[in-house]
């Protein structure tokens, strides 16, 4: 019988997910809640966690309130989020988890900006505030929102203008069509 804390984790069916599930299951101190976008991840139907549920992803405008129901019906204590967008989300809504007393494992929301900022880190290159991601056919990857100017690439040749314009290097009155 455990006597410790009721950990929520989300993510338990990728690599790390059933690591920590491991980990944390062997030392018999912990209720465990499993949480994951996929329903049939093997991690969700492990037979002794107190909890499962299958979860939109933090890029879903109703995931804080979906997470936070999971303490409401489950009296959990720690909300330990795994994905980027999650950890994006969480941080941001901060505030909330700490109203309703759940112990939410995430650095300050600034920082997770900062580290995510990939652009803004680059080595000796001055990048503008701007995401740039390749559509490929019908697959669109889903876009963080907290950037204020996006550009949708659809081909090789549009990154390459568009890698040329950010570093100086088109020629005076850009390229001809």
């Amino acid at each position: 019988m455990t006597a410790g804390p009721t950990v929520v984790f989300t993510c338990c069916g990728g690599v790390g997910g059933r690591s920590f599930l491991r980990s944390l299951a062997k030392t018999g101190r912990y209720r465990l809640i499993c949480c994951d976008s996929n329903a049939l991840v093997t991690a969700l139907h492990q037979p002794k966690l107190a909890g499962r549920y299958v979860i939109s992803s933090g890029y879903d405008p109703a995931y804080i309130d979906r997470v936070l129901h999971i303490f409401m019906a489950g009296g959990a204590d720690v909300f330990w989020p795994n994905a980027d967008e999650e950890i994006l989300a969480c941080s941001a809504a901060a505030e909330r988890f700490d109203a309703a007393e759940v112990y939410l494992v995430s650095s300050p929301h600034s920082t997770i900006l900062a580290s995510t900022d990939k652009l803004a880190t680059a080595a000796g290159i001055n990048f503008p505030d701007i995401i740039v991601r390749i559509v490929m056919g019908q697959t669109m990857v889903p876009l963080v929102d907290y950037r204020t100017d996006v550009m949708i690439l659809t081909s090789r040749e549009q990154l390459a203008i568009a890698l040329a314009d950010l570093l100086g290097e088109l020629p005076e009155g850009g390229i001809a069509p």
